[in-house]
């Protein structure tokens, strides 16, 4: 089951809307903080793990390091977000209007529109996260084994990029190990 058009067009417009405005406000201070550390690579920063900076140097190399590339990245964020809880709605079993409420929930959300607005770790992170709970769906609903390789993969990945994933993990062990499902563990 794909994703309802309704989820589709939010996803759609939101991003519109934020590349649309990219340019009507001045850069946020992060924004060039991350241009500079994706130009002096490392393997972590005393305030922030790598993923923001590698992510900026990737854009940067492709794209040009403007500010604004930035914000078209966490413009995509935000769209592949509002399809991911669209998506996540699904697998706990909500029909096409629950996954269209999701998504629609999302983008009437002004906490995500400024999460979106500009370049930071947060863009990154709603992506990771949700793709992290797509998976520990998966996992529940008897999926393969090797998903907890994939589970194991976002959850790094998402510790590259910030330490949200770390409260999640431990969210989700608690999690297991309370329920009937604490036989996936072994």
């Amino acid at each position: 089951m794909g994703v309802p058009p309704a989820a589709v067009m939010l996803a759609a417009v939101m991003a519109v809307v934020l590349f649309a405005t990219a340019w009507n406000y001045g850069p946020f201070g992060d924004e060039f903080y991350y241009i500079d550390c994706g130009r002096h690579l490392a393997a972590g920063y005393v305030d922030h793990p790598p993923l923001v900076a590698f992510v900026a140097f990737a854009a940067g190399k492709i794209l040009g390091g403007s500010y604004i590339v930035l914000r078209v990245i966490a413009a995509l964020a935000a769209a592949a977000s509002v399809l991911l809880v669209s998506r996540i709605s699904a697998r706990l079993g909500g029909g096409r209007f629950a996954q269209s409420l999701a998504a629609l929930a999302m983008v009437a959300a002004p906490g995500f529109w400024a999460i979106f607005s500009f370049y930071s770790m947060n863009a990154l992170d709603m992506v990771i996260v949700s793709i992290a709970i797509l998976i520990l769906i998966d996992i529940l609903d008897d999926g393969p084994n090797r998903r907890w390789l994939a589970l194991g993969a976002a959850v790094g990945i998402g510790l590259l990029n910030k330490l949200t994933l770390l409260p999640f993990g431990f969210a989700a062990l608690a999690g297991l190990l309370a329920t009937r499902h604490r036989a996936k563990l072994a």
